[in-house]
């Protein structure tokens, strides 16, 4: 993958014949989409981080923590048929020598890098560049465990009101960043015996911005029920994590492996124009503000014997604890009439303003080959 010039495994995936990648909804093989693939990560099932995709998002495995990339697009008996697109497996990087490595990527789109962007009020300092904002965008503890109808006292809406701004700022998008650094070691023992270990951490920054029409037609008379233009602003960032340490000899291997990844998406989607074949407002905006961070953390044991010395004949086995977390804690809604660029008119009532809040945790997955 690194001659190729890709940077994670899903751009590295589209190199292969029949899969190519479809922009928001992922890898598509031989014309099937991504809830009808599989991914195994070292030959043991890997659940899925965010409860809208089947699979963990293949853009967050940097290339540093791959070792091999497997794509089976028939049926084999040595992994489970819970798929018609294909099974992706992605064997994590096992060290050969010693090697130290630090990269810095820089990437810049037109139309999408130094033009106008819109970002969080609450996005817009150094926790936000990093992604680092999951309680500073929480439900206040104002309101207790859950969301509820609650009437805040005085005291209270003095501490909760410089928390979860409905403010946007305009900036000016940089240019997409990444960096990431390697190091590996391997020790030779006595009688063809050797440890190595591996450790690598990797970040990535994205801006992005997508502008078009949403619609959607009325059945037989020639109009629009929906008709708005819309532009979404936003910026991704992604952290991953590897450390490994393996015992080698010539018919036994242990290896241990963690990884953590994590990724946050803050978000501005405008939208102007029309719903329901209505005119009761004629400049209706829709405004969706918000933040989304999902974090995986994956622990394996792997272990083989060669029951001859020529390799042919093996036993393998492992295990595997994964813990997921998916979390919205921050989602707002704002609906009313534009006005101009600065000022729209809304009421308070009705579904003019909303603020949710989501929180799933697969507390944990474990599995055995």
């Amino acid at each position: 993958m690194a001659r190729k010039g890709v940077s994670n495994v899903e751009s590295g995936l589209t190199k292969i014949t029949g899969i190519s990648k479809v922009e928001s909804r992922g890898l598509f093989v031989r014309g099937l989409e991504e809830r009808y693939n599989n991914l195994l990560i070292n030959d043991l099932q890997a659940p899925s981080s965010s409860p809208f995709k089947k699979i963990v998002p293949l853009d967050l495995f940097p290339t540093d923590i791959v070792g091999v990339l497997n794509v089976y697009k028939t049926f084999n008996p040595n992994i489970p048929g819970d798929f018609a697109g294909a099974t992706i497996n992605i064997e994590t990087s096992q060290p050969r020598a010693s090697v130290t490595k630090i990269s810095t990527g820089f990437g810049y789109t037109t139309n999408n890098n130094g033009v106008d962007f819109l970002l969080s009020k609450d996005a817009n300092s150094t926790q936000g560049f990093f992604g680092l904002l999951g309680k500073d965008r929480a439900l206040p503890s104002a309101f207790g465990n859950f969301p509820a109808s609650k009437i805040l006292t005085a005291g209270q809406h003095n501490e909760t009101s410089g928390q979860n701004s409905w403010d946007v700022i305009n900036t000016s998008s940089p240019i997409n960043n990444s960096v990431g650094f390697l190091h590996t070691e391997k020790f030779n023992l006595k009688d063809e015996k050797n440890i190595t270990y591996i450790f690598s951490i990797n970040g990535d920054n994205k801006y992005q911005i997508q502008k078009g029409v949403d619609r959607t037609f009325l059945l037989n008379q020639g109009d629009y029920d929906n008709n708005l233009f819309t532009s979404k602003y936003s910026y991704n960032t992604t952290f991953s994590g590897l450390a490994g340490v393996k015992y080698k000899s010539k018919r036994f291997g242990l290896a241990l492996n963690s990884f953590f990844l994590r990724s946050t998406s803050s978000v501005i989607q405008d939208q102007l124009g029309d719903i329901n074949n209505s005119s009761a407002l004629e400049n209706l905006f829709i405004r969706e503000n918000k933040f989304e961070e999902s974090k995986y953390w994956n622990n394996q044991i792997l272990a083989n014997y060669n029951l001859t010395e020529d390799g042919n004949n093996a036993i393998k086995g492992g295990f595997s604890f994964a813990k997921t977390t998916f979390g919205q804690p921050d989602r707002k809604f704002l609906r009313g009439e534009k006005i101009n660029d600065t000022q729209t008119n809304f009421t308070i009532g009705g579904n003019n303003l909303i603020r949710q809040f989501l929180d799933i945790s697969g507390d944990r997955f474990f599995q055995e080959c």
